[in-house]
């Protein structure tokens, strides 16, 4: 240390040459120290009595530094050597530098288990993430399972619902138009003469065919409805005619369920 070589070289020489070095490095010594805490205070609560065991360590060796200079200029060479040789001056230094080669392996200690202890979050954040992914991934995937299966769904009740308007139209149409067919053969009398009451019984057979091949081609409107391809024509009609319609067309019920 320049304050060490200085004060030795003062002491042993007299000449006041070795002061500018020793003041430089009293100035040194004070700016340093000054870094050293403020770059030590960073750390934990643990390092506070290290850093009062450090300030006591200076504390001492500048006081024996300047006891010794003191007593070279007051009471000479020989009683500034004996003193030099007697205060404890180098045992002093070698405590100091000790002291300062602990805190900085604590601190590279202590650095190195910040940096283990950023590499672990560092993983943790990797994992985090991935586990996002992986989640964000499954999510996808149910919501397209989901999707998918609705999909199935609707293609089934597509299906069902082609099925049964073609049922509809060749099962039941087909045989409708033949039996309809067959009651206006027999209402034009292509069988022979009948009864009043017969003729009446067919024709309201015949009213009632036709009705249910309407309440057919009224299914087949429904697929051309949702299908957009149906157009409406709307008109006003009467009441009155659609009433008659209906007690015509429900007039055999009665006698049958014994209605009155």
């Amino acid at each position: 240390m320049d304050l060490e070589t200085g004060e030795r070289g003062y002491v042993i020489t007299g000449q006041t040459a070795y002061l500018l070095p020793y003041q430089q490095a009293r100035e040194q010594v004070a700016n340093k120290h000054e870094q050293l805490m403020q770059i030590l205070s960073l750390g934990s609560a643990e390092v506070a009595p290290s850093l009062e065991a450090l300030d006591a360590l200076i504390a001492r060796r500048i006081k024996i530094a300047e006891d010794n200079i003191a007593v070279r200029e007051s009471d000479g060479l020989e009683a500034a050597a004996l003193r030099l040789l007697a205060a404890g001056g180098r045992q002093a230094t070698d405590q100091l530098r000790n002291h300062l080669n602990t805190l900085e392996q604590n601190e590279r200690e202590r650095l190195q288990e910040l940096s283990q202890y950023a590499d672990r979050q560092a993983r943790k954040s990797r994992w985090m993430w991935g586990g996002g992914v992986a989640l964000a991934t499954l999510l996808l995937i149910i919501s397209g399972a989901s999707v998918v299966s609705k999909w199935r769904h609707r293609q089934r009740m597509v299906t069902m619902q082609q099925t049964f308007v073609s049922t509809v139209s060749h099962e039941l149409r087909t045989p409708l138009t033949a039996i309809c067919g067959a009651l206006n053969m027999l209402q034009s009398g292509y069988a022979g003469a009948l009864s009043e009451d017969a003729q009446r019984l067919i024709k309201v057979a015949h009213h009632n065919g036709n009705r249910l091949a309407q309440l057919i081609d009224d299914i087949l409107d429904i697929e051309k409805l949702e299908s957009g391809q149906l157009t409406f024509h709307r008109q006003v009609v009467a009441l009155k005619p659609l009433i008659v319609q209906s007690l015509e067309a429900n007039q055999p019920l009665p006698p049958a369920f014994q209605f009155r």
